[in-house]
């Protein structure tokens, strides 16, 4: 598992292509590319507590808040490697979605 830093450059809370409710958080890379995570779908209480733990970890009230900020990554040691979490750039505060969806 690899920690890299990444910047959110884009967010989207709502029906995906398939008319499912979810999020997708774009992270920046900088010169090494870009990434989403999300893409779960939000339907029952497991989206709901999703959404307010990424709004905890980054200690933002508003969703759309989120854009900009510095965030550290979790992931494996390929470029393309699955996001395992998310979190708090100078916290140890993450969002780790397979401890809130492991129902």
């Amino acid at each position: 598992m690899k920690i890299v830093n990444a910047t959110i450059k884009d967010v989207l809370l709502g029906f995906e292509d398939h008319g499912i409710f979810a999020c997708s958080i774009m992270l920046d890379y900088g010169d090494s590319g870009s990434q989403d995570f999300g893409n779960y779908s939000l339907e029952g209480e497991n989206g709901i507590e999703f959404l307010k733990r990424i709004l905890t970890v980054f200690e933002v009230g508003d969703f759309k808040k989120l854009e900009g900020l510095n965030v550290r990554v979790k992931r494996g040691d390929n470029y393309n490697s699955l996001i395992e979490q998310i979190g708090h750039i100078t916290k140890d505060n993450w969002v780790d979605p397979k401890e809130i969806f492991k129902n």
